[in-house]
């Protein structure tokens, strides 16, 4: 690795105010693509350890986390921080097919040059490292963690999937979205509180019955129904399957549905011509999408610019069914569409694609590649995952198998060294919650007895991929970062000082592959309360204009996880929460009621939402642990 690294070369050091006072470095090392930033505080607000975030996604940025609070995480925990691009600057052949300098060796030298750094400035080298991050940084912190060197003491990896896993997925996904179409509104209204409780009533055909009960036994985490919609992901996972040669013989290989003329595929098949109306700008296309979280993340205007040209509206035969698609341009480009809202194309991935197109001109507009990605899940499977059972009879695969399965890809062992506390989100429709079972299962045969001295597993409860950044998914979702902050803490006062965090959540899959969480503290366990609402006893009312009613909410802690700080009610969905309550930080189970009455027809949502703080202190909102429920008022 030494052969590879070259020396590092600071391009920029300088002392910073903004957004707290720090010495910044920027550097890279000679001879790499490699990319990093060092901050050190000032020497009083120092204790002697650094603390790393790796970049979700297939990183390529030294900054992700830089310019969103980690700095401030790091020196909240009185550490310097420590960033990289993770051996690439967005380009993955920047690696030179080199896997190791994403999954650790960057990594490992941004923070060995960083221990270099630090004994300059305070006169030793850190006592203590700690790597933490999410989603493709979770699954790095975890190649770190297992790795042959031992710079970091403790990790804490967060909604981490499986390689692999994350295409059969969001195959999975793809597939039962356009089979299931318009129905998907009514399956989350037959999910959501007070609904009947059983989606499968609201579907016409048994295709759309078996699009949903295939999703679900692959693992589709239940109270995610509302996140089924078009995922940008979606292309990123179209263009790194790991078995090449089956885009040609799912169209021309007998036993494939492209080469069968599977009734789906035939009447999902997309092959047009269409023509320019507008190119769009992404000021333009921001306001179609701004509902959408994970949008909201990749759309950041440091990467793009709100005038760069980023789509199209077009005159064309199929509006709304162009996500996934390609898309051949006058000069004989292809392009993936990312988003498809209405007459309005875009291929966000590939941001210099609009630079000789104008309105008048002609597109190619084809679905195949899409329409095999979609039939990829039934295709790249293994007995051995839970979750891939149902596709199998007797042992035989139900559908037959491409040149590669899904035990191609290499896995980690579980063999951490350290300590490591692992976040997991209950409704998250990136990394479903099935997708962590292998790897826990490969950490305890690994440990063996010392797996509670060194592992724990959080499952947080109504907490999603990308954090809800409108008011109105905040009132179904919830805001987690106070989870990783706490558990960052934790995770420290483990290493240094010896002091058992609290036990792992307790949890199980059903059969059908669902996520089974306790009803009760005692029992779930974890570090997240457990709250309850209801409405006169009920998950649903029924009632006139004007009619009060009283809601009533209950919350109570796991044991030795805090007190209640503060509790709220947002009553319509708006998000808005304007019943609030602080409480005095001194009980760990809690009720609270209010009588409200609506003026207007309608149906509406009633969030009862808590806050939960390890000491009760009111003001240490960066780590207030929140949780909260909902209840169906239907209004005539």
């Amino acid at each position: 690795m030494k052969d590879y690294f070259g020396p590092a070369i600071i391009d920029t050091d300088e002392w910073r105010d903004k957004p707290i006072r720090h010495r910044f470095v920027h550097g890279s090392f000679e001879g790499t693509y490699t990319n990093f930033i060092l901050c050190f505080p000032e020497i009083e607000n120092y204790d002697g350890r650094f603390i790393q975030f790796l970049q979700g996604g297939i990183g390529g940025s030294e900054y992700a986390g830089y310019s969103n609070q980690s700095l401030l995480v790091a020196f909240l925990h009185r550490g310097y921080y420590v960033e990289s691009n993770q051996g690439h600057r967005g380009n993955m052949r920047e690696l030179k097919d080199d896997a190791s300098l994403l999954q650790w060796k960057a990594s490992y030298a941004t923070a060995k040059f960083g221990q270099e750094f630090a004994k300059e400035i305070y006169g030793a080298i850190p006592h203590h490292g700690y790597l933490y991050g999410g989603s493709g940084g979770g699954m790095r912190s975890i190649n770190c963690a297992e790795a042959p060197v031992e710079i970091w003491d403790g990790f804490l990896p967060f909604i981490v999937n499986r390689a692999g896993l994350n295409t059969f997925f969001w195959s999975i996904a793809a597939w039962a979205g356009q089979i299931l179409g318009d129905k998907i509104e009514d399956i989350v209204d037959a999910t959501d509180p007070g609904g009947n409780g059983n989606p499968f009533e609201v579907l016409d055909s048994g295709s759309q019955k078996q699009a949903l009960s295939t999703l679900y036994r692959a693992g589709y985490p239940r109270g995610a129904e509302a996140q089924l919609i078009s995922n940008s992901l979606w292309i990123l996972g179209l263009q790194i399957l790991p078995d090449p040669s089956y885009w040609k013989v799912f169209w021309t290989e007998p036993g494939f549905e492209g080469a069968d003329n599977d009734p789906i595929v035939t009447s999902l098949l997309i092959n047009e011509e269409a023509i320019i109306l507008e190119i769009i700008s992404m000021e333009q296309f921001l306001p179609l999408v701004q509902g959408d979280p994970l949008e909201a993340l990749l759309h950041n205007e440091t990467r793009y610019p709100k005038n760069l040209k980023v789509g199209l509206r077009i005159k064309c035969k199929n509006p709304g069914r162009y996500h996934g698609c390609t898309i051949q341009l006058p000069n004989g480009r292809k392009l993936f569409c990312t988003h498809n809202v209405k007459d309005v194309v875009v291929a966000l991935y590939e941001v210099q694609w609009l630079d000789d197109v104008e309105p008048g001109d002609k597109v190619h507009i084809d679905n195949r590649r899409m329409l095999a990605f979609t039939f990829h899940h039934r295709h790249f499977v293994t007995e051995k995952y839970p979750n891939m059972k149902h596709f199998f009879i007797d042992g035989y695969p139900v559908y037959k198998p491409t040149t590669r399965s899904i035990d191609f890809l290499p896995t980690p062992s579980g063999k951490i060294h350290g300590k490591m506390i692992l976040l997991q989100h209950a409704q998250d429709r990136e990394c479903w919650p099935d997708a962590i079972r292998p790897y826990v299962e490969s950490v305890k045969e690994q440990l063996g007895d010392a797996f509670n001295k060194c592992f724990r597993i959080y499952w947080t409860e109504n907490a999603t991929h990308v954090p809800p950044f409108t008011p109105e998914t905040q009132t179904r979702y919830i805001l987690y970062g106070s989870n990783i902050v706490q558990s960052l803490t934790d995770l420290i006062k483990w290493v240094e000082e010896g002091v058992e965090p609290p036990p792992s959540s307790q949890y199980k899959f059903n059969d059908d592959g669902a996520l089974i969480l306790s009803d009760t503290p005692l029992e779930r366990l974890g570090i997240q309360p457990l709250v309850q609402a209801n409405v006169d006893g009920n998950k649903r009312a029924d009632i006139k204009t004007g009619q009060s009613i009283t809601l009533i909410g209950e919350a109570e802690a796991p044991p030795n996880t805090g007190y209640f700080v503060r509790v709220e009610w947002d009553f319509d969905g708006s998000g808005t929460f304007p019943y609030h309550e602080d409480l005095k930080g001194i009980e760990n189970k809690i009720q609270s009621s209010v009588v409200h009455s609506y003026n207007e027809p309608g149906i509406y949502f009633a969030t009862f939402r808590v806050y939960l703080h390890r000491k009760g202190d009111k003001q240490d909102i960066i780590r207030h642990i929140i949780n909260q429920d909902r209840v169906r008022i239907v209004v005539t």
